[in-house]
């Protein structure tokens, strides 16, 4: 077991003695879920088990949990798992009315969007995102990957200013934060930015903090898409010798981390850099090890690219043959490539239309439950007015009742005072009388309080049952 691992199993039994809450245990399981990934699945499947066993108490921290299981599914590319896991959790925290809960959940339903095409979709839903999580603060972690998700879609519309800032918010709170994986690859981000819009001084100062962000072990990962990218930045610069020294850093460490689909990209632009130097021999090595490569693990597009490539380079050394060759193997698997890709978008329709329909289906419920409450609530107010005018009516009745008590108990009353005063005297009969009118609405005040303070304190008995306490 890895040490961050063993942490997290120490943190989830630090929940369940009480030491930390449900949040605190969410929040560090999803900043490190990137580089555990499937490790951390029985240690999931335990907190899943306390979360069901405590639903009743905590329906939040099942949401939590169900959120922890959308971002594994999203790591390890479950497209259709992560949006029905990031629906289920969507209506455990509407039912809550917990807005940053809802905004978790678009936040992962975004990127899942995003995977499947949607550019629209994801960038209304890490918009939003963005707005309700930096505004409360609540889940800095998910805040970073909203914020960085914005700016990569802000670059792929074009909109780079504004993907310039979404990347400045996502280095801010990842450096208040310490997430140094964000904090590398809003730099990157911030850099290709910057290259497109033709400012190469601050995108290669933009490169240079990105790739010291991403230096150890735990940033391999960001490490190699930055140096790529700065690898490519300098093939469009012309600085070829500067192109392949940086995707050839990136290519060797893809290779060590088993990444071979990433590292054929990365052969296949030294191969250009090679093939602008007018080295012919090293270009037609480096793409020929790719082409290898890309059979080995069935790298459909990766062969057909490199098919192309290669044909164009022995038409140009006038090699008809090969060239031939290969032009009709990038037509075949082109073909295949475009057919797969054609099933891909049905699928990815189907998909995007299911979670639609769930969201809308959601948003019924959603609206159907405030009608219920906004009903229940008026049903109660009803109730509670019926209570009371029973419970007025009943102490008007015992008031009458206590009242010609009172009168019957003051005749004899007043004969004694009679009888030892030794005359009647009119004015101290009418005195006792005045007295016993005055304090009719005292009485019946106070009978009144009685019998409401003792409903409500019999509160917790439904609703219903309220106006029977007086039958």
């Amino acid at each position: 077991m890895s040490v961050l691992l063993e942490k997290l199993e120490q943190q989830f039994t630090d929940f369940k003695a009480g030491k930390i809450t449900g949040y605190d245990w969410f929040n560090s399981m999803a900043s490190n879920m990137f580089a555990l990934r499937g490790e951390v699945l029985p240690l999931l499947n335990k907190a899943y088990a306390v979360a069901k066993e405590n639903e009743a108490r905590d329906p939040k921290f099942l949401g939590l949990v169900t959120m922890n299981f959308c971002q594994l599914a999203m790591h390890e590319d479950r497209v259709e798992d992560g949006l029905k896991l990031a629906a289920e959790a969507n209506e455990i925290f509407a039912n809550l009315n917990d807005e940053d809960g809802i905004a978790l959940t678009t936040t992962l339903s975004g990127s899942f969007y995003r995977t499947l095409g949607n550019i629209d979709l994801a960038l209304k839903a890490q918009y939003t995102t963005c707005n309700v999580l930096g505004a409360s603060g609540r889940y800095p972690f998910f805040y970073v990957a909203s914020s960085y998700q914005l700016g990569e879609l802000f670059v792929e519309t074009g909109a780079f200013d504004r993907a310039i800032t979404s990347y400045d918010d996502c280095i801010r709170a990842s450096e208040q934060n310490n997430f140094l994986g964000f904090f590398a690859l809003a730099f990157d981000g911030k850099a290709t930015a910057y290259h497109r819009l033709g400012k190469q001084d601050l995108a290669k100062e933009a490169f240079i903090k990105a790739i010291a962000a991403s230096e150890g072990d735990m940033f391999i990962t960001q490490r190699t898409r930055v140096l790529s990218d700065f690898g490519t930045f300098w093939l469009d610069e012309g600085d070829y010798d500067k192109a392949i020294e940086y995707h050839r850093q990136a290519m060797t460490l893809r290779l060590t981390v088993k990444m071979i689909f990433a590292a054929i990209t990365n052969m296949i632009q030294i191969g250009k850099a090679f093939k602008l130097q007018n080295k012919t021999a090293e270009a037609l090595n480096i793409w020929q090890e790719a082409l290898e490569s890309a059979t080995k693990i069935n790298a459909k597009p990766k062969i057909s690219q490199v098919h192309l490539l290669l044909s164009e380079f022995y038409a140009e050394n006038n090699d008809t043959e090969k060239s031939l060759y290969h032009y009709k193997a990038y037509h075949t698997v082109g073909e295949e490539v475009s057919r797969e890709d054609g099933e891909k978008k049905v699928k990815r329709a189907e998909i995007l239309f299911a979670a639609e329909q769930t969201a809308k289906e959601n948003a019924i419920i959603k609206a159907q439950k405030a009608e219920i409450e906004r009903k229940n609530k008026a049903l109660q107010e009803t109730i509670d007015e019926l209570t009371i005018t029973k419970v007025s009516r009943r102490a008007k009745a015992l008031t009458l009742v206590v009242a010609v008590a009172m009168i019957l108990v003051e005749e004899p009353i007043s004969r004694m005072a009679h009888h030892y005063i030794g005359e009647e005297n009119f004015y101290i009969s009418m005195v006792a009388k005045i007295l016993i009118v005055l304090s009719l609405k005292p009485i019946d005040s106070a009978i009144e309080h009685y019998l409401l303070r003792k409903i409500i304190l019999r509160k917790k008995q439904p609703a219903g049952q309220l106006a029977e306490d007086l039958v």
